[in-house]
């Protein structure tokens, strides 16, 4: 726009605006946690160059307008933070939305909008409603000894089958009869692959009772989501009462 003081023209060129800031969202990708689904997101940016008394901001959410519209007051000062709320709408859908803000002038003139920043959604907890066991070695079929842990490098690998939606940073806990035990975090190159695996280490394995047990896993993803319990693998473990020879297979 333009004005005219003593017959001379002045053209208000806008600056370009800062793209905001989404508290509590991962910095990697904008992926909101699941608990702050619940509550508003802390939204903030910078006052603008030539902000003055009037101008009003407001929120965008995939290009539409959200939230409430709020007005700079008295004497503001350029590079003062601002903050609005963003509340997320249990219908907005899964996945990866855009978020930036907007600017009206008070002296008039076209809205001025900021670059947008990604907003993931992830409502939907890993593994579709089920997990299968996990599966362990043949070797370990019919119980594992002690020797058998040593020939297998003193560590018991277990193979967690693919299951749905898996995604890098999923984190897999284990359960040895209903006890969390060692835990896996699922690599970026591990999720176009078939499976991925638990590794048991001897020291581990010697800190449980000899005997049978009930094996499980759980899913929990970046965005706090946790899955249901796999179904139980049974282990027979032999390590402590394995008497001196040959492996039992």
């Amino acid at each position: 726009m333009s004005s005219k003081e003593n017959n001379t023209t002045y053209l208000y060129i806008p600056r370009p605006l800062l793209a905001p800031t989404a508290l509590g969202t991962d910095p990697v990708d904008g992926l909101l946690q699941a608990a702050d689904l619940q509550r508003p997101i802390t939204v903030t940016f910078p006052i603008w160059r030539e902000g003055v008394e009037g101008d009003y901001y407001q929120l965008k959410f995939d290009g539409n307008i959200v939230g409430l519209r709020k007005n700079l007051g008295p004497n503001p000062t350029v590079g003062e933070m601002l903050s609005l709320e963003l509340f997320i709408d249990a219908s907005w859908r899964e996945g990866e939305h855009e978020l930036g803000y907007f600017i009206q002038r008070f002296i008039g003139g076209s809205p001025s909008t900021s670059p947008t920043i990604p907003l993931i959604i992830d409502r939907i907890p890993p593994g579709g409603g089920t997990l299968a066991p996990l599966t362990f070695p043949a070797q370990a079929e019919n119980g594992l000894t002690s020797l058998e842990l040593t020939a297998m490098g003193n560590i018991l690998v277990a193979t967690v089958p693919r299951y749905v939606d898996v995604k890098w940073g999923d984190v897999i806990r284990s359960y040895w009869a209903g006890q969390a035990g060692p835990v896996h975090t699922v690599l970026a190159e591990q999720v176009a692959g078939p499976d991925t695996s638990l590794s048991f280490d001897r020291t581990y394995l010697e800190s449980l009772e000899d005997g049978e047990v009930a094996v499980t896993y759980t899913v929990t993803d970046r965005a706090g989501n946790i899955s249901v319990t796999s179904q139980a693998a049974s282990l027979v473990l032999r390590i402590k009462n394995t008497p001196t020879g040959k492996p039992t297979h």
